[in-house]
């Protein structure tokens, strides 16, 4: 898979801002269509590091995605709600990073889904920990349910990462 240079990452975020520029809803009254553009240009601008303006659009987003009546596509959502703890955690803000893992995770219960759900519930872990150090009972449980979940869905290279954290926690 092609990772993006920092080039093409700037080239697709100017394109982005065009397409919001060509839109014909205000600024207090997004469509669904501009408030999935704007998730894309969020998480551009993470991938630019830039976690602090990631995190004010998510934010911008979740505030106006509640105007919408119906939502077509709650995995969009989620996907929100997990790449806004990430901007979060990023910026050492865990108490906001969980609040954003724990709506990630309400809403893929509700919609009775796996998308997403091991990475909400790793970083839902990353946060327990860095909010009250002596408690790792919880984080492992979460850490657990995230390996559960990255073990059913074969994906290796997670299963790596969390057993190392758990292993660590468990000889810590």
């Amino acid at each position: 898979m092609h990772k993006l240079s920092i080039w093409e990452k700037t080239e697709a975020l100017e394109m982005i801002n065009e397409a919001l520029l060509l839109s014909e809803t205000t600024e207090k009254n997004y469509s669904l269509e501009d408030l999935d553009i704007m998730t894309s240009k969020a998480i551009l601008l993470g991938e630019l590091e830039e976690w602090k303006a990631s995190l004010d659009l998510y934010n911008t987003i979740l505030e106006n995605i509640k105007k919408i009546p119906y939502q077509k596509d709650r995995l969009t959502l989620i996907n929100i709600f997990y790449n806004a703890s990430r901007s979060a955690i990023k910026l050492n803000d865990y108490n906001q990073a969980l609040l954003f893992c724990n709506k990630g995770i309400l809403v893929c219960k509700q919609e009775k889904t796996f998308f997403l759900l091991g990475h909400l519930n790793y970083q839902k872990a990353e946060c327990l920990i860095n909010i009250n150090v002596e408690d790792m009972e919880t984080p492992l449980q979460f850490y657990r349910k995230a390996l559960a979940l990255f073990e059913e869905a074969e994906q290796e290279k997670y299963i790596d990462i969390v057993t190392m954290k758990i292993n660590k926690l468990i000889h810590h």
